[in-house]
């Protein structure tokens, strides 16, 4: 009984491999563009995903599933935005611009961390082919 599990979040953290936890403990980890099958303890098991404190919704699969993950839309907005604002912070920021990266860093850990950062798509009977 497994489950296959894609990963494709595009520049969203790609570096780093996110944890795979199915009721609540985690089982493997996922790289960008990778694809794992990962073994279920039960027929029907909830599955979630963890990456630096950004997490997905639970998600009941069943074996022989396919979960395709992606960058939630609204991550990938404020995620741009921000990390924009960081950049050109030197104009934003005249007088302090450590305060004013920090502050701007700080907002965006607090949105991936109450926003779902991932959506997840369950497909029935798909390869990692």
């Amino acid at each position: 009984m497994a489950v296959k599990i894609r990963r494709h979040m595009g520049w969203i953290n790609s570096g780093s491999k996110m944890n795979i936890k199915i009721h609540g403990k985690t089982v493997n980890e996922l790289s960008e563009d990778d694809c794992v099958y990962v073994t279920l303890p039960e027929k029907e098991s909830i599955i979630e995903f963890r990456l630096f404190g950004m997490k997905s919704r639970k998600v009941k699969v069943s074996e022989n599933d396919t979960i395709k993950i992606k960058a939630a839309l609204l991550n990938k907005f404020i995620s741009t935005i921000l990390l924009g604002m960081v950049v050109f912070s030197y104009i934003l920021f005249e007088d302090d611009q450590l305060v004013g990266n920090i502050f701007l860093i700080l907002l965006l850990v607090i949105s991936n961390y109450f926003l779902h950062s991932f959506k997840i798509d369950v497909v029935r009977g798909d390869s990692c082919d």
